[in-house]
């Protein structure tokens, strides 16, 4: 019995669905991430390579730590789009939204994120709230739900994140600090399938944020199990509101990823735009990665 063409033709795309799969699975579980891991946040955390846990320049942070939304003192929202391991034939995309709303209660915290790929679905959404307890100390915490789906193949996971802020002060005329801490994956649980599969590690992450003249440093260290991740960021104001942004990227696990991240910022009355370039040294062959994003600030 012979085969049709459209037999063959619906042959050749079940394998490319899968072949695009079992790569994103593989890079989920190497030293780069799913995209609801790394990036639920967006082109401004990108840029500085997702050392965002003391950060509260920025409503993406809510993806890093619960609690420096307290501190941002505005209401806004940010959307990003972006292009992922452009040197893939079918390069994955993901879409991100990241929303605080401030009250005299405290901050209300959303996210959303979703890439998709031939054969590849994943999400990720959290909802949470953070609160200033004192002139020094916020706390916040949330509750985070991800996934992905890939035909037969599924993972469904919840999980609490509770993180800190503290803010160290002046430590010179020109220099102030801050810290954070973030514990996450708190009670988690894995499905796939809908049947329990085991739990998801716990992390912590601490952070510091060093301030001045136009300038931000940020460092954040995480473990995770036996697997443990170094980011880094700056970021300075060249000229009338534009800025510039640059990050690194240590991730190690039973191999080494290390990545570079550029971007720029730019703010206009009430909307701030940003792009973000990140490329793997390890991971290469993938291509680069792009994200663009707009925020709206009121």
């Amino acid at each position: 019995m012979g085969i049709k063409a459209g037999d063959g033709e619906h042959a050749l795309s079940r394998i490319r669905a899968w072949s695009i799969s079992w790569i994103l699975v593989w890079c989920a579980v190497q030293p780069t991430f799913a995209a609801f891991e790394v990036g639920g946040g967006g082109a401004y955390s990108s840029a500085l390579a997702g050392a965002l846990s003391t950060s509260v320049e920025s409503v993406e942070s809510v993806w890093f730590n619960p609690a420096p939304s307290a501190r941002i003192g505005t209401s806004s929202v940010s959307s990003t789009h972006g292009t992922l391991w452009s040197g893939l034939e079918e390069s994955p995309s993901v879409h991100s939204v990241s929303g605080a709303w401030v009250s005299r209660w405290g901050t209300v915290q959303v996210g959303y994120v979703t890439l998709r790929a031939q054969g590849w679905d994943e999400k990720g959404l959290l909802v949470g709230g953070s609160r200033v307890l004192s002139p020094r100390f916020a706390l916040g915490a949330q509750v985070q739900r991800n996934g992905w789906d890939a035909g037969r193949l599924a993972r469904h996971h919840w999980v609490g994140n509770v993180g800190f802020i503290y803010e160290a002060g002046w430590l010179t005329r020109k220099t102030y600090v801050r810290f954070s801490g973030v514990l996450a994956n708190i009670g988690s649980s894995l499905r796939n399938a809908g049947r329990r599969t085991g739990q998801r590690p716990r992390s912590i992450t601490v952070g510091m944020q060093v301030m001045g003249n136009g300038r931000v440093g940020n460092v954040d260290w995480r473990l995770e199990a036996d697997r443990w991740e170094l980011r880094a960021g700056y970021e300075s104001e060249l000229r009338d509101d534009l800025m510039v942004r640059l990050g690194g990227r240590l991730y190690v696990a039973e191999t080494v990823n290390r990545t570079g991240h550029a971007g720029l910022g730019y703010e206009w009355r009430n909307l701030r735009f940003d792009y973000a370039f990140s490329h793997s040294y390890d991971l290469g062959k993938f291509g680069a990665q792009h994200r663009f994003g707009v925020g709206y600030v009121w």
